[in-house]
């Protein structure tokens, strides 16, 4: 086992010694002392999802990072395109723009962001509890990062389709069983697909793509264990597992980030869609029964890897973080999260994700923090206060994570390159 794997297991190792001894400590000192927990469980408006929302000039000036006096100025020399308008009481006034033509106007001053010569990042966000936030991280995550103008690929490992639901394509009626990962991660002879392509998905978001779910996911736990048991060689079960990672490098080339949302359970198909991501972020409600489950997930997760690493099959292992979630202004709360902080140290996220009334209710309405329609926001503050805790949970991950991938993956890139040229030239 190299340095760097050995390391790796080992840090994984101590941080599940780390919350297991709090755990343990907690125990003892705190039998009497019991919480009570209750996870929050959260047609035609799905399927003909459109993205009503339109952002006004100042909002545009913000987000592409342009004064508004010279965007309007533009506008009136005919080098932009201005928003549409609308009739009100005799007279024309502006809608607002889409983000469609925040786009272009990103493209006119040369301002789109990408991730130059660096590979797209893949973003696993896993946690094997329900109720973690896991799809709500994604969603939130993938269309803030839109909003900025990246490219994102969604791809939706949960029979439950939830994150498909929430991008229009509803499971078992917009999105079937040859629409999902299944047949090409079991290699369904049926269908013979040899990338990912068949299953990329336009959605309402301009610069949004996805790969969809439904109930036929669940035939990979049934099936891919199968497959690994019938392999007969270490190289043979290091295809299967790798097989994921393998799937989203036919596809990815389009997309600045991919973000995969897991699948609430533990199998070993849990660690193909692991070992699939360059970095896997664990969301962690600020909750103990939440912390103790995801102290299990590590262990398990640690476990397995150690096993195949010991029998010479070499996987993926992707940087691991925790970002803390369903956080509340409470006393109780403020102790586990910094338990949590304790625990994973440099591995967790800065800024948590609050419980947060605008984004909680509307989940009923099928629409997003960023989806919402200007009109249908009551409580402005309430709203402001979501949108600048989500830029805050967000921005490090953007800065601290993906940009530097992107940087060292291009300068790995030019170094191959370089070497290619000289062994060229020998």
């Amino acid at each position: 086992m190299s340095d760097f794997m050995l390391k790796y297991l080992e840090d994984i190792e101590a941080i599940h010694e780390r919350g297991t001894n709090f755990l343990r400590n907690l125990e003892a000192t705190m039998r009497e002392d019991r919480a009570n927990h209750v996870l929050d469980d959260s047609s035609d408006v799905v399927r003909n999802r459109v993205m009503n929302r339109r952002w006004r000039i100042q909002d545009v000036a913000s987000l592409v990072g342009v004064n508004s006096t010279t965007i309007a100025r533009k506008e009136k020399n005919g080098q932009l395109s201005p928003p549409d308008m609308y009739e009100c009481n005799g007279s024309q006034r502006r809608l607002g723009y889409t983000l469609s033509q925040i786009n272009d106007i990103r493209s006119h001053y040369n301002l789109i962001p990408s991730r130059g010569n660096g590979q797209p990042c893949v973003l696993s966000i896993q946690n094997f509890k329900g109720g973690s936030w896991k799809t709500t991280l994604t969603l939130l995550l993938g269309q803030w990062l839109a909003l900025q103008g990246y490219r994102v690929l969604f791809i939706d490992s949960d029979p439950q389709g939830t994150l498909s639901f929430c991008m229009g394509q509803r499971p078992d009626y917009d999105t079937s069983y040859e629409d999902t990962i299944a047949p090409y991660l079991i290699m369904d002879s049926e269908y013979g697909y040899e990338d990912l392509k068949y299953a990329v998905k336009k959605t309402h978001w301009p610069n949004i793509d996805i790969i969809g779910s439904n109930l036929g996911n669940a035939d990979i736990d049934i099936q891919f264990p199968q497959l690994l048991y019938a392999a007969q060689t270490p190289s043979e079960m290091e295809f299967l597992l790798n097989r994921f990672r393998q799937g989203i490098e036919t596809v990815y080339d389009d997309y600045d980030v991919v973000l995969i949302d897991g699948t609430p359970s533990l199998s070993t198909t849990t660690i193909c869609q692991f070992s699939a991501g360059d970095v896997c972020i664990m969301p962690v409600p600020a909750q103990m029964l939440d912390f103790a489950s995801t102290l299990q997930f590590i262990q398990s997760t640690a476990q397995n890897v150690r096993s195949y690493i010991d029998n010479g099959i070499d996987i993926a292992l992707p940087d691991i973080y925790t970002m803390i979630t369903r956080f509340s202004e409470r006393s109780y709360a403020e102790g586990i999260t910094q338990v949590i902080k304790q625990t994973f140290g440099g591995y967790c996220l800065p800024n948590p994700l609050h419980k947060n009334d605008e984004i909680g209710k509307r989940d009923s309405l099928m629409c997003t923090i960023y989806e919402e329609v200007s009109k249908n926001i009551n409580n402005r503050s309430s709203y402001n206060r979501a949108l600048n805790m989500l830029e805050q949970a967000f921005t490090p991950i953007l800065r601290d994570i993906i940009q530097p991938f992107w940087f060292s993956t291009a300068v790995d890139s030019q170094q191959d390159n370089e070497l290619q040229v000289e062994g060229a030239g020998a």
